[in-house]
């Protein structure tokens, strides 16, 4: 079942516990390496599961697994990917010294930068 559909420009990510993407891909956004040619039906990104949200931008995708680590994928020119200024192709987990100690519950793209609702992990000795 489809949970969520997200829609910018000329993407679209469906999201069901796994995230499928269709569009164009010059700057890594589908998340799907190795493609030569845009994609005009849903085609599953390999290597996510357990999705709860998603959201994308016009070069830059996100997503958020169950746990609330945030993956990203897309053009690095803005930074806003947080992995440098190099395009991401395949969805790489976001890792800081702030975002290791929260989980994300929503993301926000603007056109040049990202912005994340987090709250605080439970302590383990909570669980």
């Amino acid at each position: 079942m489809v949970k969520q559909i997200t829609y910018f420009i000329n993407k679209i990510s469906f999201i069901s516990g796994e995230v499928y993407s269709m569009g164009r891909h010059h700057e890594g956004q589908l998340g799907i390496d190795q493609l030569t040619t845009h994609l005009n039906q849903p085609t599953l990104i390999p290597n996510l599961s357990n999705i709860v949200d998603i959201s994308c931008g016009n070069h830059v995708s996100f997503v958020i697994d169950r746990s609330g680590k945030v993956f990203s994928f897309g053009a690095g020119t803005s930074l806003q990917h947080g992995h440098g200024n190099n395009d991401i192709k395949v969805p790489r987990m976001m890792s800081s010294k702030y975002i290791d100690i929260k989980a994300v519950v929503n993301i926000a793209i603007g056109a040049q930068h990202t912005l994340f609702l987090t709250h605080d992990k439970p302590n383990k000795d909570e669980n």
